[in-house]
């Protein structure tokens, strides 16, 4: 195998995993949503909502476009992502951003690297070209991960002031309100949102259900369910807002103590991931010979043999580090 072959393998290798990426991360949004709906059909079910008349409906659908037009910037993956991460950027101006620095650093290798190496310093360019979106993505997700345990941090605290107030005689959207300008970001940008929809006249159900779905926190998904059931039962909420309270706050102890694990496990698969990506070069330039004939290997009838298990090989690679991934994902469900 030439070293061509090669950074053309790890080229696919870091496309399949920004795809393989996204393609997780909307499994993961589809599976939480229909795990939403089922629980809550089961909760509410024969309590349906009264239907709305047309012209709240249009109010309605013309007050949450107004509201998306100012924190989502029409990309359907990466607008939901920059509004997780609490970007202050458009997502487009960030695109165009790492376009224009991907193509500044690939003509820069091209222009230092050519008189060189020759047709090598192109490829290395194109590496690199794929390489700097990766790294921004990856940077992006780490955000999201960051802002999300903050977010789970001041939960517990916000929800026991949202039920001191309520039990003073506020309201449900006053207590909200009361949190949002009384605590940090990013709890109180998100409560603050949450109070102007509802303050707006957007219907709780559809309220709650954009603040889940601008934040994906499990214990938001507690929250939420647990106000569905409580507005369609008539339950009081100060009492339930304590106790999940207590919830949230026991949870997130025990999520640092997942997330450990998570990592020790995360980083073992980086390790064996990379572990052939390290050996493979380093055996091509000391035994090159092996190599060619290996992925020269042919049976009589001309299949080339040796490049098929070549790719089976590095297809089965995938496959294993998908499933260790999955593996170690379980452990955080």
């Amino acid at each position: 195998m030439g070293m061509l072959e090669i950074i053309g393998l790890i080229v696919l290798a870091l496309a399949g995993g920004i795809g393989a990426k996204m393609f997780l991360d909307i499994q993961q949004k589809e599976y939480t949503d229909d795990r939403l709906r089922q629980t809550f059909a089961a909760q509410s079910k024969g309590m349906e909502d009264d239907v709305a008349d047309g012209e709240f409906a249009e109010y309605q659908e013309s007050v949450l476009e107004h509201i998306d037009s100012r924190i989502n910037d029409g990309f359907p993956l990466l607008g939901e992502k920059f509004v997780h991460a609490g970007y202050r950027i458009k997502a487009f101006q960030w695109c165009v951003n790492i376009f224009l620095i991907s193509i500044v650093l690939s003509a820069l290798v091209i222009y230092l690297l050519q008189s060189t190496f020759g047709i090598w310093a192109f490829v290395f360019s194109i590496v690199l070209f794929i390489l700097v979106p990766s790294i921004a993505y990856f940077i992006l997700n780490m955000h999201i991960g960051q802002r999300i345990s903050v977010f789970d941090e001041q939960f517990g605290v916000g929800l026991d002031v949202m039920s001191a107030s309520m039990k003073s005689g506020g309201t449900f959207v006053s207590s909200i309100r009361f949190v949002a300008e009384g605590s940090e970001a990013p709890l109180s940008t998100e409560m603050g949102l949450l109070s102007t929809e509802l303050g707006l006249g957007t219907d709780m159900n559809t309220a709650l259900d954009r603040f889940r779905q601008r934040l994906p926190s499990k214990n938001l998904l507690i929250f939420v369910i647990a106000i569905k059931v409580a507005n369609q039962t008539g339950a009081s909420l100060a009492p339930i807002l304590t106790t999940l309270s207590q919830v949230i706050v026991e949870r997130f102890r025990l999520q640092g103590l997942v997330n450990i694990a998570v990592s020790e496990n995360m980083v073992g698969i980086c390790i064996l991931g990379a572990f052939p990506w390290l050996i493979i070069p380093l055996l091509a330039f000391a035994w090159p010979e092996a190599y060619v004939e290996f992925f020269k290997w042919e049976f009589p009838a001309g299949i080339p043999t040796g490049k098929a298990i070549g790719f089976l090989s590095f297809c089965w690679y995938c496959f294993g580090i998908f499933v260790m991934y999955k593996t170690v994902k379980a452990i955080d469900t």
